[in-house]
């Protein structure tokens, strides 16, 4: 399922202004620690001016300037991506492309998700050196059957997190979504466990704020809480992705083969969902005839087999 970011944003927007949030508009610079509490140094038109408060959530993305000025530690892995939305002809309204392999995507996948009409969304992301408008371009001219008719309208880029970070929490700040690393590391999508996130965080600040202790002792129930609910999906999927990065394309090839099984198929049919994907795919691990294949695997890359048993062994 794909959604209009643009206008999910706004709504949101909308509830937090009927809460009573008041919108400053200017661009973070920096925070710093002054009387026990944080000093926002933030820029408009040119011009730079100070907020003071007790307490900041900082929610700016994988390369957060609230963990950077407060001294908290970004997410230790990352994947760089590059999104495009445009127009082009797809074989399939209802079907999702998606592009594998270490010489196309090394570390992630390419994808086509169309949204109606003409209008697709087109995206592939990679791991380490490497650069994602390379890997479209390589992705192009590989399948221009697929692509030769794309007229992109909107490019962007940007970075996601694949694990999340040593710490959400320190005195007077909390982190959430990109920022914390609360992305599903097998899929990049970030919406739900930060949502997730957010409501212990909010409900942790309210709980602070009344007493007025914002030290880091106390805000860390907030990391216990989202942890609680989302941090053994978050880790068991971590596994499962090492798992598949210690595959050859060949081993993949031959993963995917056997996902054609129509008991394999049915498992996905019966358990497949999108928030927590380790359960469906933990299922398929232990199931005929993934078994047989995971064996073989296993005994010729036995990093693989760690991973995948890691994973299963994540409560």
């Amino acid at each position: 399922m794909a959604i209009d970011r643009v206008r999910w944003d706004e709504l949101l927007a909308e509830q937090a202004y009927a809460a009573g949030a008041e919108a400053v508009r200017a661009r973070f610079v920096a925070a710093e620690r002054r009387d026990g509490g944080l000093a926002l140094r933030c820029q408009t038109d040119g011009r730079e001016f100070t907020l003071t408060t007790r307490l900041v959530v900082g929610a700016d993305g994988a390369y957060s300037r609230v963990a950077r000025s407060l001294g908290l530690p970004w997410p230790r892995d990352r994947v760089h991506a590059l999104g495009i939305e445009g127009t082009l002809r797809v074989p399939r309204e209802d079907f999702v492309h998606v592009f594998v392999g270490q010489g196309l995507a090394p570390g992630w996948f390419g994808w086509i998700i169309p949204i109606g009409g003409d209008t697709v969304r087109i995206g592939i992301g990679c791991h380490g050196s490497h650069r994602p408008i390379a890997c479209y371009r390589r992705l192009v001219a590989e399948f221009p059957h697929l692509f030769d008719s794309v007229r992109p309208s909107r490019l962007y880029g940007g970075s996601i997190p694949t694990a999340f970070a040593p710490r959400s929490f320190a005195d007077n700040v909390m982190l959430v979504g990109d920022a914390a690393g609360q992305v599903k590391p097998f899929s990049g999508g970030g919406i739900y466990t930060s949502l997730v996130a957010a409501r212990h965080c909010a409900a942790t600040a309210v709980a602070a704020l009344e007493p007025d202790d914002v030290s880091a002792a106390f805000l860390s129930r907030y990391e216990r809480a989202w942890k609680r609910e989302i941090g053994g999906e978050l880790t068991r999927s971590l596994s499962i992705r090492r798992f598949g990065l210690s595959l050859s394309d060949g081993d993949v090839d031959r993963v995917v083969a056997a996902l054609s099984s129509k008991s394999l198929q049915a498992i996905v049919n019966r358990y497949g969902d999108i928030d927590y994907p380790s359960h469906s795919l933990l299922r398929l691990a232990r199931a005929l005839p993934a078994v047989g294949l995971l064996l073989l695997i296993s005994l010729r890359r036995p990093r693989a087999s760690f991973h995948l048993l890691r994973a299963a062994l994540v409560r």
